[in-house]
């Protein structure tokens, strides 16, 4: 056998001498300046990539937090109104298309004002039969109550047009048909709402109800405690 050789002599030896004759050309002939700005260019754009999604789920949860507080804003505007309404007792019969009971409720612990109670009434019985639009006025409905009016007590106290002249002074139900349709009235700061078909809304003032006559109830309405009477204010 042959003498063993040393590890300098197997490290200096011709094949890792080229070896490593190949790795130093390679490495002479690498960039590594360009190789660092290359780097530096990757990791910016990594750093603007999380710059960017952090900034985006910021926006995200900003937006989240505005639309919370207008929601909050809007039912706190609607607190009082929103528990203001009105709705008829219908007698249900063919012979007697017309209410027997109209109620007007505030289930809040302050007082409504400038209450208008807007009636569709109709001359005649048809399907392009026009609708006439009346308006009981009731100037306060206090805290916690429900006013309940006999529908046959309603009466055309004044006629102002679209044909109604020869009703002034007759009852509601002696017409061919009515209903109420909406009611306006003031909450505690001072804003106008008025209910309807569609809800709630606000903006209402009387131009948007041009009457065509007036209505009066003959008896004072029954005033009854509202079953339930509560705030949402904090």
């Amino acid at each position: 056998m042959g003498a063993r050789r040393s590890f300098a002599d197997w490290w200096r030896g011709p094949r890792w001498r080229r070896r490593r004759e190949g790795f130093q050309r390679w490495r002479s002939g690498v960039n590594w300046k360009g190789w660092g700005s290359g780097l530096a260019a990757g990791i910016g754009i990594a750093t603007l990539l999380f710059t960017g999604c952090s900034t985006y789920f910021q926006a995200e949860v900003a937006k989240d937090q505005l639309d919370q507080s207008r929601e909050k804003a809007k039912r706190d505007e609607q607190d009082q109104a929103s528990r203001v309404a009105f709705w008829m007792d219908m007698d249900n019969s063919p012979s007697s298309p017309h209410p027997i009971k109209i109620h007007i409720l505030n289930r809040s612990p302050d007082p409504v004002a400038g209450v208008l109670l807007v009636v569709s009434a109709y001359l005649r019985i048809g399907v392009n039969a026009p609708a006439h639009s009346l308006i009981f006025g009731s100037p306060t409905i206090g805290p916690c109550a429900e006013l309940v009016f006999k529908a046959a007590e309603f009466q055309v106290t004044d006629a102002l047009k679209g044909g109604l002249d020869k009703w002034k002074g007759k009852r509601l139900n002696d017409l061919p048909a009515w209903f109420p349709t909406s009611l306006a009235f003031i909450d505690r700061n001072g804003k106008k709402w008025v209910r309807d078909k569609n809800g709630l809304s606000r903006l209402w003032n009387q131009l948007e109800f041009p009457p065509e006559g007036f209505i009066g109830a003959k008896e004072p309405p029954q005033v009854i405690k509202a079953a339930t009477c509560e705030s949402t204010e904090q």
